[in-house]
């Protein structure tokens, strides 16, 4: 028992855990060492909800009246705003530094804002999918791990409804044209018999354009989903 704790001292001194957000060292008296209570502070989820095409305040981040045939999601939720520095630092290092245990931290913030806003009860969640190439290089899906959070918390089932069945260039490098011609015919719907008659809660870590959530919200209501509501942790 010693030698491991002076073994954990040193990795802790040589190797200190730093917040997300900031960067600073956090104390290892804290419950959540890697967003500090500074940075956490800073994530203040929106009073309001958003049509999934444009930026009208609708109920229930439903598409307003001009959107309505532009979108097959049926409603959409994103308590941050990805403009916010703090938000693309730690979605950032989620995504990109291999930080994936924040997924915990990330999920408390969506959980407690659908919680309060949102009725989702009785759904099904799907989350969007990586192609195997970029899941081999990352080690994970950053929205599955959102997804199975937000399952065990609300009970409710995942099914592995999407797979990305062709690879190509990351849809943050391109600009907004370019994404929907991009993301075209990259997602198949796997299991056509669980999806159909179900309402479905689709799991991204980024709305930005919506390209992406719309095209695989577009492929389960193709394959009989009655609902699809996009949840996503920022919107672009």
């Amino acid at each position: 028992m010693i030698l491991t704790g002076v073994k954990n001292w040193l990795i802790e001194l040589i190797f200190p855990i730093r917040c997300a957000g900031c960067f600073k060292i956090t104390s290892n008296k804290k419950k959540n060492r890697l967003i500090c209570s500074d940075c956490l502070t800073q994530l203040k989820p929106s009073l309001y909800l958003h049509c999934p095409n444009c930026e009208a305040r609708t109920v229930a981040g439903a598409p307003c009246l001009v959107c309505k045939d532009k979108t097959a999601i049926d409603n959409l939720a994103t308590p941050l705003s990805y403009k916010e520095k703090t938000v693309q630092k730690i979605i950032k290092a989620y995504k990109y530094d291999f930080i994936r245990e924040l997924s915990n931290p990330i999920s408390k913030i969506l959980l407690d804002y659908i919680n309060i806003d949102n009725d989702f009860k009785k759904w099904h969640i799907v989350s969007v999918p990586l192609h195997k190439r970029r899941l081999n290089y990352r080690g994970y899906n950053q929205a599955e791990l959102i997804a199975e959070q937000i399952s065990k918390e609300l009970d409710l089932e995942i099914i592995q409804g999407l797979a990305r069945i062709k690879y190509k260039k990351p849809q943050a490098e391109l600009e907004k044209q370019k994404r929907l011609e991009n993301i075209k015919g990259v997602f198949k719907c796997l299991c056509p018999e669980k999806i159909k008659n179900r309402n479905i809660i689709l799991v991204d870590d980024v709305y930005t354009t919506g390209a992406t959530m719309n095209e695989c919200a577009r492929i389960l209501k193709e394959n009989g989903a009655k609902k699809v509501a996009g949840l996503a942790i920022a919107r672009g």
